[in-house]
């Protein structure tokens, strides 16, 4: 992932990715409206890399590892 990604409105938001996902530095994901944290779901079917500087909003469920770099 390596533009910002937004989510605008109320609602459960689940995504679901067949492999992994991974930032670049500074990728921000954005809140907007009525949208809130508690509400999104990551579903990835393998591994997560928050790059340094990543600002990431939601539940993270992985069937491996998360790394977080520094600042995220």
């Amino acid at each position: 992932m390596s533009s910002n990604m937004t989510f605008n409105g109320h609602g459960v938001y689940i995504i679901q990715l067949g492999s992994f996902i991974s930032t670049t530095g500074g990728v921000t994901v954005n809140l907007t409206g009525s949208a809130v944290w508690t509400d999104i779901f990551w579903v990835v079917n393998d591994y997560v890399e928050l790059g340094a500087g990543t600002t990431f909003e939601g539940t993270v469920m992985t069937t491996n590892y998360i790394s977080v770099g520094a600042s995220s």
